[in-house]
């Protein structure tokens, strides 16, 4: 899987101001919940840190796996999981949180890279009082394509062409019944490379699938990036304990062949053929760049949470730690 990344000019002067909410979410630990300022602390410290001591989840039981219980996909239940339930291809139906006597409905749609941020969402649901429904197949990108051949494979061990196809062209029908004040999408990083031709079909056709949604206020998640290190993240912490800074990863900004950086083009393009808002959370996880900085580094562990799963997919432990500052940015678009 794969992903893209580039700074975001779409609305962002309310980003920031989005950044420097603090956002008071209780902690069942009793801790202060962290604000964008303590985060960028604690990422640039990250990039230095060699031995993090504690790290959450443990990179020893992520490996024992299955990986898929540290993501946060968890919460896609057998009733509402096209992998485990078939017939739910053809007839989505959501996994739903949250209270449902509120009057506000929230909507999230996609593949895993949408699944993984299911924590942080239920937590909200609760907090900010509305209704949360998920509509996740994983591995089956959010895209109106021909999943027959490549370059969208999606994950060929457990999803077809037709039952992707069949699900993507379903799922706005079940979501437009529901009349939702706002349907939330997050991209995939499948089969994304540094050629244009296979970018502008992603453009295309994630496009497509977004238009194909009646509601009006639609909103991307931006991608995290994909990391370039050889093996997985919880492998490579759990092989150097010691210098844990071995694994932190980068992306360039300004790179034509930097798959992150491509992953973030494809996010604005497509926020612009939408009319979506485009949610950037790069931050959360990496070093600002500038034109004058333009790499920036991506810690394996900030403040003892390991951030990745394997090299794509946020660890639902760190989702969780970083909801407050998520929510400050996933706000502005929803309460516009």
């Amino acid at each position: 899987m794969v992903w893209t990344s580039r700074p975001v000019r779409r609305w962002s002067g309310l980003a920031i101001v989005g950044l420097l909410l603090v956002s008071w979410l209780p902690r069942a630990d009793g801790a202060t919940p962290v604000t964008s300022t303590s985060l960028q602390s604690q990422i640039r410290a990250g990039v230095s840190t060699k031995s993090p001591g504690t790290v959450l989840p443990s990179p020893k039981s992520v490996l024992k796996g299955p990986a898929w219980s540290f993501v946060g996909n968890t919460l896609v239940t057998n009733s509402c999981n096209p992998r485990q339930t078939p017939s739910l291809i053809s007839q989505p139906k959501p996994c739903s949180f949250g209270n449902p006597r509120a009057k506000k409905t929230v909507v999230l749609v996609g593949a895993s890279h949408a699944g993984m941020w299911m924590p942080a969402f239920k937590s909200m649901a609760s907090t900010d009082f509305y209704q949360f429904k998920a509509f996740i197949y994983a591995g089956c990108p959010p895209l109106l394509v021909d999943f027959s051949s490549p370059p969208f494979d999606r994950d060929s061990k457990y999803v077809t062409a037709t039952q992707c196809a069949t699900w993507n062209a379903n799922v706005a029908t079940a979501v437009n019944a529901l009349h939702p004040d706002a349907v939330i999408f997050a991209g995939g990083s499948q089969s994304m490379t540094s050629d244009p031709g296979v970018l502008n079909q992603w453009v295309v056709g994630m496009s497509a699938f977004i238009n194909s949604f009646t509601v009006s206020k639609k909103i991307i998640i931006g991608s995290t990036p994909v990391l370039n290190i050889t093996t997985e993240m919880a492998k490579c912490v759990s092989q150097n304990p010691s210098n844990v800074a071995t694994c932190n990863t980068t992306y360039n900004s300004t790179s034509n062949t930097d798959v992150t950086k491509l992953l973030l083009d494809r996010d604005v393009q497509v926020a612009a053929a939408t009319g979506a808002s485009l949610v950037p959370v790069i931050s959360l996880v990496c070093t600002p760049t500038t034109s004058a900085t333009p790499i920036g580094t991506c810690p394996a562990v900030i403040n003892h949470n390991l951030v990745y799963v394997d090299d794509n997919h946020l660890t639902a432990v760190f989702v969780t730690y970083v909801t407050p500052v998520f929510r400050a940015l996933i706000n502005i678009p929803l309460k516009s």
